[in-house]
């Protein structure tokens, strides 16, 4: 499965907010991996999300910045 970079920006494609990848990692208990994440909306919250659920299309890559 492809693994997305950090620094990168996805968009979600029912809502159109764009997030920006700031990590990508473990989860501790069960070593599962999961991209962590911060929106750019105005509340600018982090993220994490098993990286299976993150790539199943919901999301693509912007291909700029």
């Amino acid at each position: 499965m492809k693994k997305p970079t950090v620094g990168s920006y996805w968009v979600h494609k029912k809502t159109l907010r764009v997030c920006k990848v700031i990590a990508v990692g473990l989860w501790e208990e069960t070593l599962e991996e999961c991209v962590v994440y911060v929106s750019l909306d105005k509340d600018q919250k982090c993220w994490i999300r098993p990286l299976e659920i993150f790539m199943d299309g919901r999301l693509y890559e912007r291909p700029y910045n």
